[in-house]
């Protein structure tokens, strides 16, 4: 599984391949009446969004790690989730410079999830408003179980960034 991340991590185009599939099958899952090229072209459109947005933050996290490759950058990324610090003198100040890109973007997580927090429960009372018990219950459960999740998942990649950060001995900018 780490191989084939970091081959996605490197090749752009198969993440942009595996969105416009998964998001096709969402939306024919979703809306089974609809046709199978208008939930293509949906999911297209969606995908064009996602990976021009993932594009911008890569270039800046590569600009920030010393305008790696971006090999070098799929390299750099793996490492540091997995908690493996470089060998290398320059991979280290590579990598330091990118937990310390990582954790400037990061300083403001806790209001970003209080923020998704309060959309969440807008929407639950909005969807109990114009829908069934039911629908509500299960809107409900899903939005605190992805909260959850989210929260659980930035406190985990936080913890590891700190880490790294001492490892390193760098600190935040």
């Amino acid at each position: 599984m780490r191989a084939l991340n970091k081959w996605l991590a490197t090749h752009l185009w198969a993440q942009a391949l595996f969105m416009v599939a998964i998001g096709a099958g969402v939306i024919l899952l979703l809306s089974p009446g609809r046709s199978p090229m208008e939930a293509v072209v949906r999911a297209a459109v969606g995908a064009v969004g996602a990976l021009g947005v993932l594009f911008l933050a890569r270039r800046r996290e590569r600009r920030a790690a010393g305008g790696v490759s971006n090999e070098e950058y799929a390299s750099l990324d793996d490492r540091l989730r997995h908690g493996e610090v470089p060998e290398s003198a320059d991979e280290r100040a590579d990598m330091g410079r990118l937990v310390q890109e990582r954790l400037r973007a990061t300083r403001h997580r806790r209001v970003a999830l209080a923020f998704l927090a309060l959309m969440f429960t807008a929407i639950v009372v909005l969807v109990g408003f114009t829908a069934g018990g039911l629908q509500t219950v299960v809107f409900a459960v899903f939005a605190a179980g992805f909260l959850g999740w989210m929260a659980w998942t930035a406190t985990r990649q936080h913890r590891v960034l700190r880490k790294m950060a001492a490892t390193l001995d760098v600190g935040p900018r």
